[in-house]
């Protein structure tokens, strides 16, 4: 009779057990089905991000060149028309610029008259359409994929045409390598992602990793981009690529606002790559709900009499579950947010020893993988001044435990290459608030930094009266020659202040409405003879130029002004 009853609990027991199992292979089954939502729209986000980040990038590097281009437009060599000094200035600039195949210039006829690589044999572009369109539109053009006819070799060419009297006296161009376009930003991407930048018939102009698709060939997503190219579209979707691999991937639009984006950023990365995490953990939360559930069948055949204990067993291990899963997801979104920045982050101990760093820190150090720099120092990768400067900073940090904030400082990457960052430091603490280690954060600003030195020295330089105001007539940016014009030493003397500081009221107020007159007809004015009264009352002949600049958000922000003394320019 015992046996028939402890027989009896047992098969009831069991019972209960797969009774209560089903409801969890259910709530994994959906529960994996909403991690792949999540990691699906989670990866539409970032590639766009990325997508988003590197044409911008991609975009700053076009405006680039037509500042360049338009600064070369305005130099006496180029406008001249004299070859010898011509070639001079494009050779010595295409040593600065080394992300340009070449530099030139080419007449109305398509002529190649002015060339930094020098030509055996004349050359003529008259049949390219970027030649063609700065012709027939008389502004800044962007070319698309093709061969250049000076070097060679595969590049993306920028034109800027020249006028002189109303009409195009010639056109400066570049020839830009379209492999610096992959590398132009430095966002991390996912592991198993790719990069491509296409122009606007979706040919593979870069990509990163080189082996993502062959330059000149046509993307898998080229038709879906070319239907969205008049309206400068971006988004995201899924396609399956010549392998036969479904790919994730998203798009961003490159260029000015010119109506019709220049070319294209696409990053994609393989679904199962996407999901990789997701179908993990289902496999894992499948083994422990099949481990959990064997130990409850055990224990039900084998332990009837301790089902009390049993019960608490199972919504102790419930409970660890969910705690586990939290924790998990927890350090999947560390790990996304670390492998994703394109800032260095890294955690030292309290001998300044890294523990654990993101990619981007990795690259830095030169290693494969950030586990590789666990246990070791900034001595192991860094000269040893700049190791000594960072032990110093560092121990300060732990000893005072005041972190450092943005300090702006010059390193050299493990592979040797000087760049600027700002660096953050902050004391790491323990439950009992005593100092453990720290944090750091450091953002690369090397373009930021270059940017606000050369700048000032290259208008500095100029011959000219070059000065920039906002749309009420304050001065913004002015050169060494328009200072000397004024009668004044330093730019703090000139920024800020009017025309009235520094004319007689009739005077400024002239010109006043002559600056009202062009930004409200948003047409530039070009190369207009005039005559300036100097700081000591004496009228000079001058060529005035004025053109309107734009602010992020597409809006009129005031004048760009040159005038070039006419005594000078003869």
């Amino acid at each position: 009779m015992k046996a028939t009853s402890l027989s009896s609990l047992r098969v009831r027991l069991v019972f209960l057990v797969l009774l209560a199992v089903i409801p969890s292979l259910g709530l994994i089954l959906y529960t994996a089905k909403v991690q792949r939502q999540v990691a699906t729209e989670a990866a539409h986000d970032n590639l766009l991000r990325i997508a988003s980040l590197t044409a911008s990038d991609v975009s700053r590097m076009i405006e680039g060149a037509q500042q360049l281009l338009g600064g070369l437009a305005q130099t006496r060599e180029i406008r001249d028309g004299r070859p010898a000094a011509c070639d001079a200035v494009m050779a010595k600039l295409l040593t600065i610029y080394t992300f340009y195949s070449t530099l030139g210039v080419a007449s109305p006829e398509g002529n190649v008259i002015c060339s930094a690589v020098p030509l055996a044999n004349p050359v003529t572009v008259a049949d390219q359409s970027w030649f063609q369109q700065a012709l027939q539109t008389r502004e800044f053009t962007v070319g698309e994929s093709q061969v250049d006819r000076v070097t060679g070799q595969a590049s993306i060419d920028f034109a800027y045409p020249i006028e002189e009297a109303g009409r195009v006296q010639s056109v400066v161009f570049a020839a830009l390598n379209p492999k610096h376009m992959s590398g132009a930003s430095l966002v991390i991407m996912p592991e198993g992602a790719s990069l491509v930048v296409v122009d606007r018939q979706g040919t593979v102009l870069a990509s990163s990793p080189p082996t993502a698709a062959a330059p000149g060939r046509q993307a898998p997503e080229s038709s879906l981009l070319k239907s969205v190219a008049t309206y400068r579209g971006r988004g995201t979707g899924q396609i399956v690529d010549a392998d036969g691999v479904q790919r994730i991937y998203a798009f961003s639009p490159v260029g000015a606002k010119r109506g019709k984006a220049d070319a294209y950023v696409s990053v994609s990365i393989p679904t199962a790559i996407a999901l990789a995490d997701a179908n993990q953990q289902l496999v894992h939360n499948f083994l422990g709900l099949t481990i959990v559930s064997l130990l409850a069948l055990a224990a039900a055949w084998f332990g009837g009499h301790m089902i009390v204990l049993g019960k608490a067993n199972d919504e102790l291990e419930q409970r660890v579950q969910e705690r586990t899963k939290e924790l998990v997801h927890e350090q999947l979104l560390l790990r996304m947010l670390m492998d994703n920045i394109p800032d260095t982050i890294y955690f030292k101990d309290t001998q300044s020893r890294f523990i654990r760093i993101n990619r981007a820190q990795a690259k830095v150090l030169g290693l494969p993988s950030p586990d590789r720099a666990i246990g070791k120092s900034d001595a192991d990768f860094f000269p040893a001044e700049q190791a000594q400067v960072a032990l110093a900073d560092e121990q300060r940090i732990l000893e005072s435990g005041q972190g450092l904030i943005s300090k702006t400082e010059r390193i050299r990457h493990a592979d040797g290459r000087p760049r600027w960052v700002t660096a953050t430091k902050v004391p790491v603490r323990d439950a009992r608030d005593t100092v453990v280690g720290l944090v750091g954060i450091s953002r690369d600003v090397t373009e930021r930094v270059m940017t606000d030195h050369l700048f000032p020295i290259l208008i500095d330089s100029l011959p000219d009266l070059v000065y920039v105001t906002d749309t009420q007539g304050h001065y913004v940016v002015d050169n060494a020659a328009h200072r000397h014009f004024l009668g004044v030493r330093t730019a703090e003397q000139v920024v800020g202040k009017t025309a009235f500081d520094f004319y007689p009221r009739e005077l400024a107020e002239r010109i006043r409405a002559d600056d009202q007159a062009v930004l409200e007809a948003r047409t530039p004015v070009l190369d207009r003879e005039e005559h300036f009264t100097n700081h000591r009352g004496e009228k000079t002949p001058v060529s005035t130029s004025k053109v309107p600049y734009r602010d992020e958000e597409g809006k009129i922000a005031g004048l760009v002004c040159i005038s070039r003394i006419i005594g000078q320019r003869k």
